[in-house]
């Protein structure tokens, strides 16, 4: 059972959390996630962060259908790929190809089930959040989210002031779990030009704002 209690949950964690909560008798969705970060956060710091988090997190329960109708479990932190890409493409290229990844349907057979991408391209530093074919125990993925969170909130929190980001945080919070979903199952498959209006850090406040759309 999926808790309500998000009124703590930074902007990430609720999109996740509405989108489970919909989809919470399903045995496999696809999930992508992509947003875009300051283009002078530590990159390097931010890869190792976010691999530490994955090796640190505990352990999710992914529960599988199998062809004998039994639920098997794995150990997720065993198959999250984390991937720092430095792109020499066009930026609209190497969105093309992150849409057509997004289809490919993962197996159980070493494959990730989850793909944690930080991408440099044209002067701008991308995160993208695949996860595949999974259903996550709702209590690990908070506590997961919120070490990754650490990766990329902290940095840029001592940045911003905190009105901005409370501020930012109780919109979210406004917008209805299908909503956010929404916004989330069709930011990569949708016709929005990906300029400054949806996808990028607000040079002014230095706040990080997921897509929105």
């Amino acid at each position: 059972m999926i808790h309500n209690q998000t009124s703590t949950f930074t902007p990430l964690q609720k999109q996740i959390i509405s989108f489970q909560r919909i989809h919470q008798d399903s045995d496999a969705y696809n999930l992508n996630y992509l947003f875009s970060l300051c283009g002078d956060i530590d990159v390097v710091y931010m890869r190792d962060a976010i691999q530490s988090a994955v090796d640190q997190c505990p352990a999710f329960t992914i529960r599988i259908d199998t062809t004998s109708g039994q639920w098997k479990q794995f150990f997720a932190k065993e198959h999250i790929l984390v991937r720092h890409i430095i792109a020499h493409n066009s930026y609209e290229h190497v969105l093309d190809q992150l849409k057509r990844q997004a289809r490919i349907p993962f197996s159980f057979t070493g494959e990730a089930l989850a793909e944690l991408s930080i991408i440099e391209v044209e002067h701008r530093v991308l995160f993208f959040m695949h996860i595949s074919h999974a259903i996550f125990d709702a209590f690990s993925l908070d506590a997961f989210l919120l070490k990754v969170e650490q990766a990329y909130v902290k940095p840029l929190y001592r940045r911003v002031r905190n009105d901005t980001y409370l501020d930012y945080v109780d919109a979210w919070s406004r917008k209805t779990a299908t909503d956010q979903a929404s916004l989330v199952l069709n930011a990569l498959d949708s016709n929005i030009d990906f300029g400054n209006d949806n996808i990028v850090c607000d040079g002014n406040e230095r706040s990080l704002k997921p897509l929105i759309g």
